[in-house]
């Protein structure tokens, strides 16, 4: 996860827990014939103002250091609560969406992991992941072994033709799990 997305996610997940004060956008996934186009109901280039109007008020909206705008609701994806994030470049608009979903304590990160793995999945059949998962102390169990910095998971879709993808990846030092559409025009932060 970049820089610019560390800056606040974890206090708005902190701050933001309350159902009470949960924004629902209106719209759902795109549909599975669709590809990765997009984030939620917005297609890639979409610009600050389509994501207002279609979500109305935002919990944050912030211009980055790197000049990246990023919008934050808060959202439940498959029963669970989670941030959806749209990264808006000044030039080319919608260029990356995160969902940001917290987990629980013993293996309650694989169970979250898996969740999201088989909703990406069903979206996107005709994609092949390309998956990473490294368990370097098979004695501690693997959310453990995650947590103290010896246990990996991840997985990617990409779109052949179009480069789009989809990093699906667990983020134990925040206790969550980060799904990040993107497309290829999506250039990350270097640091």
């Amino acid at each position: 996860m970049e820089l610019s997305t560390r800056v606040g996610v974890v206090g708005l997940m902190a701050a933001f827990a309350s159902p009470l004060a949960a924004q629902q956008p209106a719209a759902n996934p795109a549909s599975p014939s669709a590809g990765i186009s997009g984030f939620l109901a917005m297609n890639w280039g979409a610009t600050g103002k389509d994501v207002l109007n279609a979500y109305g008020e935002p919990l944050m909206d912030q211009v980055m250091p790197d000049s990246v705008r990023v919008i934050v609701y808060k959202d439940n994806v498959l029963a669970k609560s989670v941030l959806a994030l749209f990264y808006l470049d000044r030039a080319k608009g919608l260029v990356k969406g995160v969902y940001s979903a917290s987990y629980g304590d013993g293996s309650d990160c694989e169970t979250v992991f898996q969740k999201f793995r088989t909703f990406v999945q069903r979206l996107n059949p005709s994609i092949k992941p390309q998956e990473t998962r490294r368990h370097d102390d098979p004695t501690v169990a693997f959310c453990d072994a995650a947590a103290a910095g010896k246990a990996a998971w991840s997985t990617v879709w990409t779109e052949p033709l179009t480069g789009n993808s989809v990093h699906l990846t667990l983020e134990p030092e925040e206790k969550h799990v980060e799904v990040a559409y993107q497309t290829r025009a999506f250039k990350p932060v270097t640091q």
